[in-house]
């Protein structure tokens, strides 16, 4: 079976619609089966992170506006998960309220 590649929204700016070139694009992140871009469009500035995802039936994608420079996307990336007692403790605090 050929995969599918449906990924043409990506390959684009979101806000102006102004295709992306090869130097609006740095790679963030690389694991198997999944890329993460981040992109700054070269007509209006908006910055995007793009998700890419190797899947069976073909490649998934996801784009997601951020304020985010690249430098500051690959330190949230490196930052340690949430844990689920996290969580619990700060749901209890905000029921405080």
């Amino acid at each position: 079976m050929e995969k599918e590649n449906n990924l043409g929204p990506l390959s684009s700016c979101s806000i102006c619609r102004k295709e992306f070139s090869k130097k609006d694009a740095i790679l963030i992140s690389q694991q198997e089966g999944k890329v993460i871009l981040h992109t700054t469009c070269s007509q209006c500035h908006t910055s995007a992170l793009i998700v890419l995802s190797d899947e069976q039936k073909g490649f998934l994608g996801m784009g997601i506006i951020t304020d985010l420079d690249q430098q500051e996307v690959k330190e949230k990336l490196q930052m340690k998960a949430i844990s689920s007692d996290e969580i619990i403790d700060i749901y209890k605090t905000i029921e405080k309220f």
